[in-house]
């Protein structure tokens, strides 16, 4: 008699939990959930359960991995799918909230000069709109062609942010998330590690501190309680982004969306300065929750 999905699924990770008893509880807990997670997916789409526990393969190896920072390849791959929709999904609002400051309600036209709609015609509010509508291709792209129209995607933007007449600076943080929705994925399945991925992290969480504080002691920044501030939230959120605590990266993709939602109703000479860091903070608050194997304690 054939053992029943649910049977065998639970026998499978006793074994693993058995094998996880010297793991950090932490680190067992999101393994455990993972390849729970992954069986739940792969036999909704109609595999069967004999062959998705031989794709995960020995639980005594899992462990291993586990201990050595890794985890399974089959359940990262269904993570980094859940990631990178999460990423597209983001990229796909941003790009469209971006179409439509480029082409009706520019930084130029707040200055005093005229609308790209205004200058070009309608054709750049569709060309604005290529963007969001490139993103947005993954989240109902079949899953074996996903990183590829990601990629696609990210090339995408890229050529028209060279592109004066449709406002292609904006574009920026549509470009850094659709760049993470392919980048961030692979880094993390070809097993270089949760750590050097957190390092680069802080550095970028802990960028807008740097700028503030070059600019302060150039002068071109007044000393103020909104720079000092701005510097030493941005370090403690580097500090936390570093140790991996998950309450950085929602915090951090909180601050991004504030930042980018601010700069377009309260527009001026900082206005793409505070653009790209409130993109730069999306990205690694969305890349750092978008899947739980990020290694982003609970």
């Amino acid at each position: 008699m054939m053992p029943t999905v649910d049977s065998a699924a639970e026998k499978y990770l006793a074994q693993l939990r058995s094998e996880l008893r010297s793991a950090p509880r932490s680190t067992a807990e999101t393994i455990l959930a993972d390849v729970r997670a992954h069986i739940d997916e792969a036999t909704a789409d109609g595999r069967s359960i004999d062959d998705v526990l031989a794709g995960l393969g020995d639980p005594a190896a899992i462990a291993a991995d586990a201990v050595g920072g890794g985890v399974p390849t089959e359940a990262h791959t269904a993570h980094d799918r859940d990631e990178q929709l999460v990423l597209a999904a983001i990229a796909a609002v941003v790009g469209l909230i971006t179409a439509t400051i480029a082409s009706f309600f520019t930084p130029v036209s707040v200055l005093g000069g005229d609308r790209a709609v205004d200058q070009f015609g309608l054709a750049v509010a569709l060309l604005a709109a290529l963007p969001a509508v490139a993103v947005a291709a993954p989240l109902v792209t079949p899953r074996r062609f996903r990183t590829l129209s990601a990629a696609v995607a990210a090339v995408t933007v890229t050529i028209v942010i060279a592109l004066p007449v449709a406002g292609g600076l904006l574009f920026i943080p549509v470009a850094m998330l659709a760049w993470a929705s392919v980048v961030v994925p692979l880094w993390r399945r070809s097993g270089r590690g949760t750590r050097v991925w957190r390092a680069l992290a802080a550095i970028a969480v802990l960028a807008p501190a740097l700028a503030y504080l070059g600019g302060m002691a150039s002068g071109a920044i007044l000393v103020g309680i909104m720079p000092v501030a701005i510097t030493v939230v941005a370090l403690g959120l580097a500090v936390a982004v570093l140790l991996g605590r998950r309450p950085a990266y929602v915090i951090t993709l909180a601050l991004g969306a504030v930042a980018t939602l601010g700069s377009v109703f309260d527009p001026g000479l900082l206005f793409l300065a505070f653009w790209w860091a409130g993109g730069l903070y999306l990205t690694i608050g969305a890349s750092g929750l978008g899947g739980r194997s990020v290694g982003v304690p609970r």
